[in-house]
């Protein structure tokens, strides 16, 4: 999609549920409602948390249909990255002046994406204007962006974009005065993407992109935790990524076209915490994706091709081994591990799909995929998918899916390193191989005019072959024991941008489920959210002032609670007994978001945008978690963020 302004209803950015051609339904964000949506700051990819089948995000992490934040992969243009929003979610990424698409799809996805059981998010950048030049500046309270693109010849044209927090120099005027908390590197995050884009004939796009992100945050802990003596000094979080990409669209014929995608990048985690934990995770990875696609007839289309990733990574890892979902740390009993080795990962896939459109009212995609996993035992797997969407009445759709999806092991819980603190053991399980998920969707859509559609889906997942770790000394490390299912339904009313009105409504109720082993009773899953209501309206008032509201109902955060507690003599300090896991819950979180603008169109040089955006209206104390004292005996709930006013400014050149 294109854009030719802030306020212009000819450009918007697109956010599709699922690609039209492939999946069963759509849904699509203008660019109006993407600048102008309240809680968000104009931030495209932030919109993607008010769809359903998107859980409230927990430190700016993915939750989509009830699985974990690790099961949702995101793509740009074909690319891994591995985060999709910096420090606790604030901001995403990706600037939005360079996105020319976001797919979205929560379940029931296409063949050409693999290896994720959850959900993908798929971004798409645009191309660069091809006359002229254009500049956006983007200044608020949290950070600065700087947005240009412009035409050096004919053919050939560039983007760049780059954006910085300064919530490092906010704080420095407010931790100078707390004495159990200094701060070595204060919480910083930024990232920058640039584009060459050559179009040397009308059959070929050849683009040359690099995509960057950082976030880094140091602090000193002048008091150790009751709870915890060893942990004091310094602890340290970074993650980051560098990639770079070439992509290359051909067209041979009206028939037949292709696309070709190689980037190669480097990505970082590190966490540090005192003297009893430490992270160093630093591994190059490259991608090389190729997709034919041909027109057989007007109702037959097919697509096939093959993606490949892989590459070395060398992980330092020093502490006791990170219990999985749905289980409690108990460092006084749970075996250390210390490592440090190199390995590589080889993951090829290849798939191919039939769009079949036997009826004009009828379009059938079934589809197969197969992949091969040298890192989880050398497994391959073969993944039967498909979906429907039927128009029985005039304006009413009937859409479904079913179909196999698996993903592998995290890269630690199969690394074949050795541990140092038990020789003769490894870090990981070489024997794990990939968990399956099955998806299965049934809903419909109806347009009821040009601006209101209605949108109701259920689903249900299997999961199954899910990786566990052993909370013991001396023990295998990691196993597929677990299992689990998800389903829930989920419902969307919205009504699109008119000269004065945008809003919807979007509800889910589902329920997400684990067991740890055969033979055990399903639990609640750590981040099950059973409701999530999110209601947004944007309305209009002339003379450039546009005001709008978001407001959230989601079920509270389930929490495991303590039984007791015992001294552990040789530490000094009390280990917690806990209860049953995620029985209990916080209080359901609820928050009202308004956002004001008023924007100023000046003829032939471009616009300001003003605006206001104020989270948490009425200041309520939303609940996250639980802590507690030494012994366990005494708890405080943990809040979210106060009332927090955003003042910004948006320039147009």
């Amino acid at each position: 999609a294109t854009r030719e302004g802030d306020e212009g209803d000819a450009g918007e950015a697109t956010v599709r549920a699922r690609r039209p051609a492939r999946e069963v339904t759509r849904q699509s964000l203008e660019f109006r409602e993407i600048l102008r949506m309240p809680g968000t700051g104009g931030d495209a990819l932030r919109a993607v948390q008010n769809f359903p089948g998107v859980a409230r995000s927990i430190n700016g992490l993915l939750l989509v249909r009830g699985t974990t934040p690790q099961d949702t992969q995101i793509f740009v243009d074909g690319t891994v990255v591995p985060i999709i929003y910096h420090f606790g979610g604030l901001s995403s990424v990706i600037s939005t002046e360079l996105l020319d698409r976001i797919d979205f799809y929560p379940g029931s996805f296409s063949s050409r994406f693999g290896r994720a059981q959850g959900g993908i998010v798929d971004v798409g950048l645009r191309q660069p204007r091809q006359r002229g030049w254009r500049a956006v500046a983007n200044v608020n309270l949290i950070e600065a962006s700087l947005f240009v693109e412009g035409a050096i010849t004919p053919t050939l044209s560039f983007a760049a974009s780059f954006r910085r927090s300064y919530i490092d120099a906010i704080l420095g005027f407010v931790v100078d005065n707390i004495s159990a908390v200094s701060f070595s590197s204060l919480p910083v995050y930024w990232d920058y993407q640039a584009m060459l884009e050559w179009r040397p004939s009308r059959r070929d796009r050849v683009r040359l992109a690099m995509l960057g992100s950082d976030d880094s945050l140091s602090l000193v802990l002048n008091r150790a935790s009751e709870q915890a003596p060893r942990f004091s000094g310094t602890f340290s979080t970074g993650i980051g990524f560098h990639t770079g990409q070439i992509l290359w669209d051909h067209t041979f014929s009206s028939a037949l076209t292709s696309r070709a995608v190689f980037s190669l990048g480097r990505n970082a985690l590190n966490f540090g915490g005192g003297e009893a934990f430490g992270l160093d995770l630093s591994f190059w990875q490259y991608t090389f994706r190729y997709e034919l696609s041909y027109q057989m007839s007007r109702q037959v289309r097919t697509n096939v091709g093959f993606d490949i990733v892989g590459g070395p990574g060398t992980v330092s890892f020093n502490g006791v081994r990170p219990p999985t979902e749905g289980q409690t740390l108990t460092p006084g009993n749970t075996a250390r591990v210390a490592s440090n080795t190199t390995e590589w990962a080889y993951r090829p896939a290849v798939y191919a799909e039939l769009e079949l459109t036997p009826l004009r009212s009828l379009r059938l995609v079934p589809s197969l995929r197969m992949d091969y996993t040298r890192d989880a035992n050398r497994s391959v797997t073969v993944q039967p998918r498909v979906t429907a969407r039927w128009e029985f009445l005039t304006g009413w759709f009937l859409k479904g899916g079913v179909g196999l999806f698996t993903q592998p092991p995290q890269n630690q819980q199969t690394s074949s390193g050795q541990n140092i603190f038990q020789p003769g053991t490894t870090i990981g399980n070489p024997n794990l191989v990939p968990q399956r998920a099955v998806h299965y969707g049934l809903g419909f859509d109806h347009e009821f005019s040009r601006y209101v559609s209605l949108s109701v889906e259920g689903f249900y997942r299997d999961l199954d072959a899910l990786v566990v770790s052993q909370n013991t000394i001396t023990g295998t490390g990691y196993l597929n024991n677990g299992a689990g299912r998800i389903y829930g339904a989920e419902i969307l009313l919205r009504h699109r941008p008119s000269d004065r009105f945008f809003g919807w409504l979007a509800y889910t109720i589902s329920r997400s489920e684990r067991r740890d082993a055969p033979g055990q009773d399903y639990r609640i899953f750590q981040f099950d959210q059973t409701h999530i209501l999110t209601a947004i309206a944007s309305v209009r008032l002339g003379r450039g002032w546009e005001v709008g509201a978001r407001f959230r109902f989601v079920t509270g955060n389930p929490t495991t609670p303590v039984a007791g507690a015992i001294f552990n003599g040789d530490a000094g300090t009390y280990q917690q007994v806990p209860g049953v896991p995620f029985s209990t819950r916080v209080e359901p979180f609820h928050q009202l978001d308004v956002r004001i603008d008023k924007t100023w169109t000046f003829q032939n040089r471009g616009s300001v945008n003003l605006y206001l955006e104020v989270l948490n209206v009425y200041n309520h104390a939303n609940p996250e978690g639980v802590s507690y004292n030494y012994n366990f005996t005494q708890s405080n709930v943990v809040t979210g963020i106060p009332i927090f006013p955003n003042l910004g400014i948006r320039a147009e050149y």
